[in-house]
C-alpha cells in the first residue's frame, strides 16, 4: 500500500538515510531542517493528540551512542496516511528533520507522504532492556541514545500512580526492591510510562508489572516508555494501611501488632505499602519492631484533640469568578463528586478531626456546601476563611468542631518586603516590581486563636493558636527558583510564633499546612529554628516512621511537603502522629467515583494531642 508518495524533486534526498545519522550522537540532530528519507519497522502508532504519527526503527549502525529509532510526525491536517498502518509494518518516510519538545522527528507533510512496504513483525526488533542510571547527566545521555527506539522494562514496580493524562512512574523492581522511592533514587533511575499508544491501565503505588515494551518518547520534558501491547503480568498492591504498624487494621498499636511484626522479622516487605515495614527500607527488621514500640509507648488513652491538614486540591465551585481571579470551573457533576469525596475523606479517612486545616479553598460557598453534605452535617463543624490576594483564589481555611473549640479571633499574617527576585516567582507581581516593596505572601497565613472546650471533669480548656499555611510552590511559571522566598516566609512565620508566645505565654501554637518543602530543607530549618532550642517541633517528621512519612508523590518521589509543627510545650502531649494515606498512592481513576479516596493529590498529616480535650462529641 502506498500513501500520497510524490515524485522526487531536487529538494529530496536520492537515498535512504540511516536513522542513526539523523539522530546523531548529541542532544539534537545534526540534520535539523534538512530533507531526508528514512526506512524501518513501525514500533508504535499515535493516532490521537497534537502530535500524530508513528515510531520507526531500522537495523542500526552498531553504535551505542546513537539511537536507531525516531518519531515520524504528521505535519499536515490529514490523517489518511496512518490508515492501513500497523505495528510491525515496514515503512519509508520522506520529510524534514525537526526537534520539537526535545524529541527528534521527521515532519511529514500531506504533500510528501509515507510508503508502506510488506508487513513484518515487531519480533524483528529486539527491545533494549532499560537500566537507567541514577546520575542526572548519565541518565540524560543514556536515554538520549535510545530516544525513539523500542525499549522494555521486564519487571517494574510502580512508584508514582497513574495521572489524569495516563502516565505513571516505575522502577526496576529487581534492583530497587519492594519499597517506595524517596527524594532521590539510590539503586536505579525511575522511568515514566505513558499509555497513549496502548493499554491505559490505572496503576497504584506498589503495583508490579512485567513485560512493558514500547518506543521511548518524550512528554513534558521527560522521557517516557510508550507500551504498545498488553502487559505480561500485573500484580496489584495492597491499598494503603490506615497506619504503618497497625497490622490487624483496627487503627491502634497493640501487643497484637508488635507480635505480628516480630513474627515477620527477616522477610522482604510485601511492597511499599506493607504496614510491617515501618522504616520503609523494603524489609522487615528489628528496627521496625522498635519503631512500632515507640508509637505504642505514646498511647495513654487520655481524651484527645485531633488535628489534621489537607490540601484540598483546587476546591472550586462551578461558577466562573470574575476577572482578575483565574479560578478553575468544574462542571456541576464534577463539583458534586468533589464534595462527596472530600466529605468522605473528612469523616471516614480522617475520622472527623476536631481541627482540620484546608488549603486551596476558593471561597465560603464551597465550605458551606461541604459542611451541608450528609456525611458532615451532624458533626458540628464551623469554619474560618479570610480571602487572600493570590491570583487563583486558593485560600487557607480552618474547620473546627464547635464541641471542641471556640474561636477567640482570627487574622491574616503578612509582611512587606523588598521583592527582589521574588517579584516574578509568585505569579502575582510583575518583573517591573522587582525593586519595589511588596507582600511576602500571595496566600496569607491564617491565624486563628482558639479556646478549647472544657474537659469532661469541668477543667477549663486551654487556649491554642493555630496558623494555617500554603507557602509558595517550588514550581515557578517564570522559571525563577522560589527557595529563597519560601525561606523568607518560613523565617517570618517562626518570628510570629515567637511573638505569639511572648504576648500569650499561656498559649501553645500549632503551625500546619502545605509548606511545599521537605524535612531538612532550608525552609523547614528556618521555620523550626536552631536545633538545640527550636521554636517549633515538626511532629509530622520527627514522630512518624519513615515508611509512613510522605504526603505527596512528584514524578515517583514520595515526599513530605505537608506538615504539622508544634511548640515544644506540646511535644510531650502528642499521643499520636502520622499521615493518612488515601490519595497520593492511588491513580486519578474514574472522575465520577465519589468514594473517599483520591479526593486530592495530597495526603493528610495528623496529630492527636492531650491538651485538656473536650467531652465526647457526636460520633462520625
Amino acid at each position: 500500500m502506498q500513501l500520497a508518495r510524490p515524485a522526487r524533486t531536487a529538494d529530496t534526498p536520492p537515498s535512504t538515510t540511516p536513522i542513526a545519522t539523523v539522530q546523531g550522537s548529541g542532544d539534537s540532530s545534526p540534520l535539523i531542517n534538512q530533507p531526508v528519507q528514512v526506512s524501518g519497522i513501525v514500533t508504535g502508532i499515535q493516532r490521537t493528540g497534537e502530535a500524530m504519527g508513528f515510531y520507526l526503527q531500522d537495523a542500526g549502525d552498531g553504535d551505542a551512542q546513537t539511537s536507531d529509532g525516531l518519531f515520524v510526525r504528521m505535519a499536515g491536517p490529514s490523517t489518511a496516511w496512518l490508515e492501513g498502518m500497523s505495528i510491525g509494518s515496514r515503512a519509508t518516510a520522506d520529510g524534514i528533520v525537526s526537534e520539537k519538545n526535545d524529541l527528534t522527528a521527521i515532519d511529514v507533510a500531506q504533500a510528501v507522504g509515507v510508503q508502506l512496504g510488506t508487513k513484518s513483525s515487531l519480533a524483528a526488533i529486539t527491545p533494549q532492556e532499560l537500566d537507567v542510571p541514577i546520575d542526572p547527566a548519565q541518565r540524560a545521555a543514556y536515554l538520549e541514545a535510545r530516544e525513539g527506539m523500542l525499549v522494555s522494562l521486564s519487571s517494574a514496580l510502580v512508584v508514582g500512580p497513574t495521572t489524569g493524562w495516563g502516565q505513571y512512574v516505575a522502577v526496576d523492581a529487581t534492583k530497587h526492591g519492594m519499597r517506595r522511592m524517596g527524594s532521590t533514587p539510590d539503586r536505579t533511575g525511575p522511568m515514566h510510562v505513558d499509555g497513549r499508544l496502548g493499554p491505559k491501565t490505572q496503576l497504584a503505588v506498589g503495583d508490579q508489572v512485567t513485560g512493558i515494551k514500547g518506543p521511548l518518547g518524550m512528554s513534558a520534558g521527560n522521557y517516557v516508555v510508550l507500551p504498545v501491547g498488553s502487559y505480561k503480568t500485573l500484580e496489584r498492591s495492597a491499598r494503603p494501611p490506615r497506619a504503618f504498624g497497625d497490622i490487624d487494621g483496627d487503627d491502634r498499636f497493640t501487643d497484637v501488632d508488635v507480635r505480628a511484626v516480630k513474627s515477620r522479622v527477616g522477610e522482604t516487605a510485601r511492597g511499599p505499602l506493607d504496614p510491617a515495614d515501618l522504616n520503609g527500607d523494603g524489609k522487615v527488621t528489628r528496627a521496625d519492631v522498635s519503631r512500632l514500640q515507640e508509637r505504642a509507648a505514646r498511647i495513654t488513652g487520655a481524651p484527645l484533640l485531633k488535628v489534621a491538614t489537607l490540601n484540598a486540591q483546587n476546591f472550586f465551585d462551578s461558577v466562573d469568578a470574575p476577572a482578575p481571579i483565574a479560578d478553575d470551573v468544574p462542571s456541576a457533576n464534577e463539583y458534586r463528586t468533589k464534595l462527596a469525596k472530600l466529605a468522605g475523606t473528612v469523616r471516614d479517612l480522617l475520622g472527623a478531626p476536631d481541627l482540620l486545616a484546608l488549603e486551596e479553598v476558593e471561597n465560603t460557598k464551597v465550605l458551606d456546601d461541604l459542611l451541608a453534605r450528609p456525611e458532615l452535617a451532624g458533626l458540628g463543624y464551623q469554619y474560618v476563611l479570610l480571602p487572600t490576594n493570590g491570583a487563583r483564589s486558593i485560600n487557607p481555611a480552618l474547620l473546627y468542631r464547635t464541641s471542641a473549640a471556640t474561636v477567640l479571633g482570627s487574622s491574616q499574617l503578612q509582611q512587606t518586603v523588598g521583592l527582589g527576585e521574588h517579584a516574578i516567582a509568585d505569579g502575582v507581581h510583575s518583573i517591573a516590581d522587582a525593586r519595589a516593596k511588596g507582600a511576602l505572601f500571595s496566600r496569607q497565613p491564617l491565624l486563628v486563636d482558639l479556646q478549647l472546650a472544657a474537659a469532661a471533669d469541668g477543667t477549663p480548656g486551654r487556649e491554642l493558636s493555630v496558623i494555617v499555611n500554603h507557602l509558595v510552590s517550588k514550581f515557578s511559571p517564570y522559571g525563577v527558583p522560589t527557595d529563597t522566598m519560601r525561606v523568607a516566609q518560613a523565617t517570618y512565620l517562626r518570628e510570629q510564633v515567637t511573638r505569639l508566645r511572648t504576648e500569650h505565654p499561656e498559649r501553645e501554637v500549632v503551625v500546619l499546612g502545605d509548606l511545599n518543602d521537605t524535612p531538612g530543607s532550608a525552609a523547614l530549618k528556618a521555620l523550626t529554628g536552631p536545633g538545640r532550642s527550636p521554636t517549633l517541633i515538626d511532629a509530622s517528621a520527627e514522630l512518624v516512621p519513615e515508611g509512613e512519612r510522605y504526603s505527596f508523590i512528584y514524578q515517583g518521589r514520595s515526599e513530605l511537603i505537608d506538615h504539622i509543627l508544634v511548640t515544644p510545650g506540646l511535644e510531650a502531649d502528642v499521643e499520636r502522629a502520622g499521615v493518612r494515606h488515601g490519595n497520593a498512592d492511588l491513580p486519578v481513576g474514574d472522575p465520577w467515583d465519589a468514594g473517599p479516596t483520591r479526593a486530592s493529590d495530597h495526603d493528610s498529616p495528623y496529630v492527636w494531642l492531650r491538651v485538656g480535650a473536650p467531652a465526647p462529641a457526636p460520633a462520625p
